[in-house]
């Protein structure tokens, strides 16, 4: 048996996915630790903890689901223009190659993106510190006083 990894998959129907995903990996008798249901807008994202990534992710996949491996990192940001580049700049500037920055799932002021790199344990790490830098920089623009000119 392998070790256990956390990955996503995005399902077909936005009502009761968490059930219906659990239903479907029973049905198929593909074993899991864990599913959690996260939701970005109004779409949910299912988080699987499971031995079997592989044979998992094969699975949905016939099933017409996306799905994305425990080695993207996956990044929640504000929907702005230019915000996964930044993060892309900083984990090369720190000597990791990154092999694909792609949006996952779009909401009105959010987007989830997945990046693989080489080392996904290190741009983990990396990625949660910067995504912090950011919203802390956010919030001290949001606290500046704006002054009007007449």
């Amino acid at each position: 048996m392998h070790k256990a990894r956390k990955f996503i998959i995005l399902p077909l129907k936005k009502e009761n996915a968490k059930k219906e995903i659990a239903e479907m990996l029973k049905e198929a008798k593909l074993p899991y630790q864990k599913i959690e249901e996260e939701l970005i807008g109004n779409s949910p994202i299912i988080w699987i903890t499971s031995p079997e990534e592989k044979k998992i992710i094969s699975f949905f996949k016939k099933k017409n689901m996306k799905a994305f491996p425990s080695n993207t990192s996956i990044v929640k940001l504000k929907d702005k223009p230019g915000e996964v580049a930044k993060i892309a700049r900083i984990l090369m500037s720190s000597g990791l190659e990154v092999e694909d920055a792609h949006l996952i799932l779009k909401s009105k002021s959010t987007a989830l993106y997945g990046i693989i790199t080489n080392k996904p344990a290190e741009a983990d790490r990396l990625i949660q510190k910067i995504v912090a830098s950011l919203q802390e920089s956010e919030d001290e623009e949001e606290e500046q006083p704006r002054y009007e000119e007449y």
